[in-house]
């Protein structure tokens, strides 16, 4: 059976990246539907209904809606393809709720508890997870850029010895040249080659 090649190798890690990344989104999951029990999560679980409930410029000062139920939609049909979006999201959410009501109001009041809350559970669901895939994500890039050092080196070292492999040959070529010349200048003289010099022609 053959090797695996360098390309096989990334496909199988990008693969398990892929996997990996699910996983995460999986437990941001578990925060909404934590968030989605929670006593409070009633004004929140649902996108705002404007016109029943009389909140004509809610659409000019909130131009980006968001609400719990929808989030949870977007990661049961695996639209969200990183928790950076989940929690952009579900901040979003408490954002606009004190961004619409007043201060202190019991809205505003259950936005800030629900935001406190979902930053609870992000840090002990979600966080170490995501650590843990930035520190695999590194490793797997120095081992790319090791290997890549390594294959440059060997590749260098194969072209040095190519370049010493080209001088043997040129230097040896250069003492028969002279080992000749050396023989035609003793002939010249009228002497006989030697024995050493008869076997280096």
């Amino acid at each position: 059976a053959a090797l695996p090649t360098w390309d096989d190798d990334r496909r199988k890690r990008e693969g398990d990246a892929r996997r990996r990344m699910g996983d995460i989104l999986k437990a941001c999951l578990g925060v909404v539907r934590a968030l989605l029990t929670h006593r409070w999560a009633w004004p929140f679980a649902k996108p705002v209904d404007a016109a029943t409930l009389g909140l004509a410029d809610y659409y000019k000062v909130i131009t980006r809606p968001m609400d719990l139920g929808t989030v949870k939609t977007r990661l049961d049909k695996a639209i969200y393809t990183h928790p950076a979006q989940v929690l952009s999201d579900m901040r979003l959410v408490f954002e606009n709720a004190r961004a619409y009501n007043a201060p202190r109001s019991d809205v505003w009041v259950m936005a800030g508890t629900m935001a406190e809350r979902l930053e609870e559970r992000w840090e002990a669901l979600v966080e170490p997870k995501l650590a843990e895939e930035r520190a695999r994500v590194r490793a797997e890039e120095e081992a790319e850029e090791l290997a890549a050092a390594l294959a440059k080196d060997r590749g260098e070292a194969a072209a040095a010895e190519r370049r010493y492999a080209a001088l043997a040959r040129t230097l040896t070529a250069v003492d028969r040249a002279l080992a000749g010349i050396r023989s035609e200048a003793r002939f010249a003289a009228g002497a006989r080659p030697s024995k050493e010099e008869r076997a280096e022609l």
